[in-house]
């Protein structure tokens, strides 16, 4: 079985859910994680979990040490555009595994192993193509390869330099996909979870429709059919209500973006639904009426108005990336 580390530095609060998340994690014994935090509040970390306490300050000065340029790390959100690099910044801590990878905290994990064989991993040089999970093959080829250059441009070096946020991870032109694909990289474009919607009174599924010779034509797809979570000890499924009917699809893991999530049960349950704004015991006697109340459509949505002016300022940076690109070639005369 091929072995395999997630990094995540985190720095502030946890959510209030994090101890499920820990135990989500717990649940996939052969997979490690490494969390590099300030926080030393006390959580229960399973065995394949381990904290690594360091400042933000620490860890910035850490990562510059790596860099012969100056660095720009200011605020902790700014790490989005590291994680490629993950390899290389903590190359002492990944010894020893097969893949290195990164993901988010405001996760829970299913099987993962379901949905990660080993004869998928031994195919790819990178699975995943999203910040909240991404697995990368452990050589230096990987560890390495966000210095590689697209179209004549070195884009790491401005990425670390600035303190706008560049969606280097994802898909900010040019992203670290465009730099692997463009230099012979095999991605699989994995896309085996229930991504939510942030947006939305309603949890509702975001998929990508995405090919890996075309990803600028990227583009992002809402469900308006209402999801929820079923979590039953250790997997994860996403339930929808279609034709009167309840159908069930297990996934590696959801994903809560940007969702405050209340706590209406204790931390050590292994079988719970999530709705759209609180975790309930499966055994809670409200369980069946909660469920069918969050999978009925609901015709005003809040949330909408934020979420379409963060996806306008997304879509702008995302898109305006070419010209940008061009921009920077012609002056630097390359």
């Amino acid at each position: 079985m091929k072995k395999i580390v997630l990094i995540i530095p985190y720095f502030g609060k946890f959510p209030n859910y994090f101890q499920l998340f820990l135990n989500s994690c717990g649940q996939n014994e052969t997979i490690d994680w490494i969390i590099f935090t300030d926080i030393d509040d006390e959580f229960q970390y399973p065995g394949n979990v381990r904290r690594v306490l360091i400042s933000f300050s620490e860890l910035r000065k850490k990562i510059q040490k790596k860099f012969d340029f100056a660095i720009n790390l200011e605020k902790p959100y700014k790490l989005c555009d590291y994680k490629p690099a993950y390899g290389y910044i903590f190359e002492e801590f990944i010894k020893g595994y097969d893949f290195w990878g990164y993901c988010d905290i405001d996760l829970l994990f299913g099987d993962l192993r379901k949905f990660l064989p080993d004869d998928l991993l031994e195919s790819y040089d990178k699975i995943g193509y999203l910040g909240h999970l991404s697995i990368c093959r452990n050589n230096k080829e990987m560890r390495e390869a966000f210095r590689k250059s697209y179209q004549g441009l070195v884009r790491y070096k401005e990425v670390f330099s600035t303190d706008a946020i560049c969606i280097f991870d994802e898909w900010g032109y040019p992203s670290i996909h465009h730099i692997l694909l463009s230099n012979g990289f095999k991605i699989k474009l994995w896309d085996k979870f229930l991504d939510i919607y942030p947006y939305d009174d309603q949890l509702k599924q975001v998929t990508q429709k995405i090919t890996a010779t075309k990803p600028e034509k990227r583009k992002e797809i809402i469900s308006k059919q209402p999801v929820i979570a079923m979590i039953k000890s250790g997997h994860v499924y996403s339930v929808k209500k279609i034709r009167g009917q309840l159908k069930k699809e297990e996934v590696a893991y959801v994903h809560f973006q940007k969702r405050d999530m209340n706590m209406s049960m204790l931390n050590n349950e292994d079988e719970f639904v999530c709705l759209p704004d609180c975790f309930i015991s499966l055994s809670s006697n409200q369980a069946e009426q909660q469920i069918k109340k969050a999978l009925r459509k609901k015709i005003i949505n809040k949330k909408r108005i934020k979420w379409e002016y963060a996806n306008a300022r997304y879509w702008l940076i995302e898109k305006s990336g070419p010209v940008r690109h061009k921009f920077r070639s012609l002056v630097s005369g390359k």
